[in-house]
């Protein structure tokens, strides 16, 4: 038996969606007109990532999301600060196109976060993600993701690891990389469930 191999073509980069809810709607007389909008957001998308979106309207996103089987993620800040949730999702989207090293983030990693019960957290500080872990001890964190920016070195770069790993419950996945063009300090991520 013989095995042959053949090369393959790079593959096509990912697709990456990220609107605040209120572009997606722009233009709309009401809200339920987000459905007809949707499917034109979503052609050929890998993953949407939506900020600022109110539980009916992540609702009306995700019923489309479904049957064009796009995961998509809703990200907001435990304090309301969409400035925040919409650079951490900007941060993300970035990391993901980018083919900067450490390449070791993808959309499917980011799929463990696309669960529609879950609320995701969205933190600009290592130390408020950790504050936000310590005065929420009981809540199920069940994924997390570190993106450190700047010019961090190794020890740093593991010292902002171990800082939010020590604070996750130990159930938890823990996505951890660098985007050195990153806004802000670090991006940190948090999927809470219900479970």
């Amino acid at each position: 038996m013989s095995l042959n191999f053949h090369p393959i073509d790079e593959l096509a980069p990912a697709n990456i969606v990220m609107t605040r809810f209120d572009n997606l709607a722009k233009g709309c007389r009401e809200n339920a007109d987000i459905i007809a909008l949707a499917p034109q957001a979503l052609d050929g998308c890998d993953l949407l990532i939506v900020t600022g979106a109110n539980m009916t309207q992540a609702q009306e996103i995700l019923m489309r999301c479904r049957i064009n089987h796009c995961p998509v993620l809703f990200i907001a800040n435990p304090s309301n600060d969409d400035h925040i949730a919409r650079t951490v999702a900007s941060n993300i989207k970035a990391k993901l196109v980018s083919k900067t090293m450490p390449d070791n983030l993808d959309v499917a990693d980011l799929r463990l976060f696309s669960d529609p019960s879950a609320h995701l957290f969205a933190f600009s500080s290592r130390d408020s993600a950790v504050d936000f872990l310590r005065a929420n001890s009981r809540a199920n964190i069940s994924a997390a993701l570190l993106l450190a920016h700047g010019q961090i070195d190794v020890n740093q770069y593991q010292q902002a690891n171990e800082q939010i790993a020590a604070a996750l419950p130990s159930h938890c996945s823990f996505y951890s990389s660098v985007h050195a063009a990153g806004e802000g300090e670090c991006s940190v991520l948090f999927c809470v469930t219900s479970q």
